[in-house]
């Protein structure tokens, strides 16, 4: 496990780079429940957190850190079809983030490949793949905003 986050890291740490916004982003180890008592105070009502953790969202996540987090904005891609009670474990998850944050679900939807000129002379089977994640199922994302008070 630690040697593929120490490679997911460095995908990350890649891309940030050829996106030009590495200076723009921290990427830590594994989070525990209280990973922001390791980020300045200060700043923990300007974060903007991307978790993709393979169903560890719902080990992850409880009241006491979406209240330390609700000035932040969170994406969460979930992962419920993959865990055992993954239905009330999302729906748990779901009624605690209510508590400090409005969210918005997001899936994918359509994309249109036309528009980039480097795969126009790609069949359309090769360009759709370069899309797929090939995931079994639709992936959903929740977006979370904190409340105004």
């Amino acid at each position: 496990m630690l040697r593929n986050l120490k490679k997911s890291q460095a995908v990350i740490a890649k891309n940030a780079e050829l996106n030009y916004v590495a200076n723009k982003l921290r990427i830590y180890g594994k989070a525990e429940k209280d990973f922001y008592k390791n980020l300045p105070a200060d700043k923990l009502s300007t974060l903007v957190l991307l978790v993709d953790i393979e169903g560890g969202e719902f080990d992850l996540f409880d009241v006491k850190l979406f209240k330390a987090l609700k000035g932040s904005i969170i994406f969460i891609e979930l992962h419920d079809w993959m865990i055992n009670d993954g239905d009330n474990k999302l729906a748990k998850l779901k009624s605690e983030a209510s508590k400090y944050f409005n969210f918005t679900e997001i899936t994918t939807t359509s994309r249109d490949l036309s528009v980039f000129p480097e795969l126009r002379s790609f069949n359309d089977t090769d360009r759709w793949l370069i899309c797929s994640e090939s995931r079994k199922k639709l992936m959903t994302w929740l977006r979370l905003d904190p409340k105004s008070n």
